[in-house]
């Protein structure tokens, strides 16, 4: 996707972005706070209907009005995705965390085109572009404004991968995958140098980040949750596959639900 496209569209995702910002202050959803479960399904229906509206009355009509994500998965199940976006909140458990995230990608004829994610508290926003590069600005809020007065480049850092730990194992810290912890660590012990714990799609960014190289997710998940960050991994010369077979995993379908998988380089 060339620049000045991908640019015009970053000029309605960011006012979506700033507006996510204001939907978790509305509900005071602060970091540390313990947050009930009624009010995390109020906060994914509340976003989830923000997002719906914002497709369907903000953006361009070339962009698809489909959207698959936990709220519309019945309608979508075992179906092939052909055109659509994901949509998901990650990850909220019983304590409100930092690491929580917005993740969006747009799927075209079957194949991604682009991602986001934002961590509103940390105010950062990653964008991928499919089999291209991936992208990174900081304090997002503070330079949406002038965004549309610069280049793009001037505005979001590509991002080059360092690594610092060639063979670092990444783990999802959050409520569910903490009982598995011990049986990943055990199995994969004797090939990696080092175990690094993250909380929803901070375990993606730590591959693109350069910290870790081995990313594994011990349970069932969803499209809506493994494609925008898998996009990113991807880009940087990773393979997911699943974790029990080591085949690769066809990103153009929703599995109801995808199995366990890994995610490592070539």
């Amino acid at each position: 996707m060339e620049l000045t496209i991908l640019k015009t569209n970053l000029i309605y995702f960011g006012i979506y972005f700033l507006e996510v910002k204001n939907i978790l202050d509305r509900n005071n959803i602060i970091p540390g706070r313990i947050m009930k479960g009624y009010e995390k399904a109020k906060l994914d229906s509340e976003l989830y209907t923000h997002f719906k509206t914002f497709i369907k009355n903000d953006l361009p009509d070339c962009f698809s009005q489909d959207i698959i994500s936990k709220q519309s998965f019945i309608s979508h199940k075992n179906k092939k995705i052909e055109t659509a976006w994901t949509h998901s909140l990650l990850k909220i458990n019983k304590t409100i965390r930092e690491e929580i995230s917005i993740d969006i990608a747009y799927i075209e004829n079957g194949e991604p085109l682009f991602s986001f994610i934002y961590f509103p508290f940390k105010d950062i926003l990653y964008l991928s572009i499919y089999k291209e590069k991936n992208y990174k600005i900081n304090k997002f809020s503070m330079k949406y404004p002038i965004f549309m007065k610069s280049s793009f480049k001037e505005i979001f850092k590509e991002i080059l991968i360092n690594y610092k730990y060639n063979n670092a194992l990444v783990m999802d810290h959050s409520n569910e995958e903490r009982d598995f912890e011990d049986l990943i660590i055990s199995k994969y012990a004797k090939t990696v140098s080092k175990v690094i714990k993250k909380f929803g799609s901070e375990t993606f960014i730590s591959i693109v980040e350069g910290e870790s190289s081995i990313f594994v997710y011990p349970l069932p998940s969803f499209v809506w949750n493994l494609i925008p960050g898998a996009m990113f991994c991807i880009n940087c010369g990773f393979n997911v596959k699943t974790e029990e077979e080591g085949k690769d995993l066809d990103l153009s379908f929703v599995y109801s639900p995808i199995p366990p998988y890994i995610i490592e380089r070539k």
